[in-house]
């Protein structure tokens, strides 16, 4: 990485299957945060999570895991691609946020992007009905409920801040 605002998403192939091969024993999940803002409020774009296993009715960011053969930032382009239709060709690195459950330990990588104005009101969309049954833009302030502690520990990073936080 060439300092906090870029990333150089070249590796070697090995260093690609590294990745790949430890996707189950210590997931590396990517999340977009969108961003627009509207009349002055800043608003950040969520979907509500439906016919899955985890975090079902819950309001979340676009992401998923990285696949195999794909560098973190590639991921998150390609999910947000996915989950919205937004064709977004570079993200902010915003935060790296370390995570231990029940079910292991894995790691969340948090990228940003901001829309600006004008807006295509067509997107973001809700491009994977299957896994998803709501999208939203809320004030910054009044996150809808059920939403991940970690989606606001994520927002509280910005500027001089620290960019690694452990959560659970």
């Amino acid at each position: 990485m060439s300092g906090r605002g870029s990333l150089d998403n070249r590796a070697a192939p090995q260093e690609r299957s590294v990745i790949a091969d430890r996707r189950t024993e210590f997931p590396v999940v990517v999340h977009v945060l969108v961003f627009r803002t509207v009349s002055g409020e800043e608003q950040l774009y969520l979907q509500r999570r439906a016919n899955t296993q985890f975090l079902a009715g819950w309001f979340v960011p676009p992401g998923g895991h990285v696949e195999g053969g794909e560098l973190p930032l590639e991921a998150a382009i390609r999910e947000l691609r996915e989950e919205t239709g937004l064709k977004i060709p570079a993200l902010r690195p915003r935060a790296t946020m370390p995570y231990r459950t029940r079910r292991g330990s894995g790691i969340n990588l948090v990228f940003q992007v901001q829309l600006i104005a004008p807006f295509d009101p067509a997107l973001p969309a809700l491009a994977e009905p299957e896994s998803a049954d709501l999208a939203v833009w809320v004030p910054l302030a009044a996150l809808p409920i059920p939403c991940p502690a970690w989606v606001q520990q994520a927002l509280a990073v910005s500027g001089d801040a620290p960019w690694y936080v452990e959560v659970g």
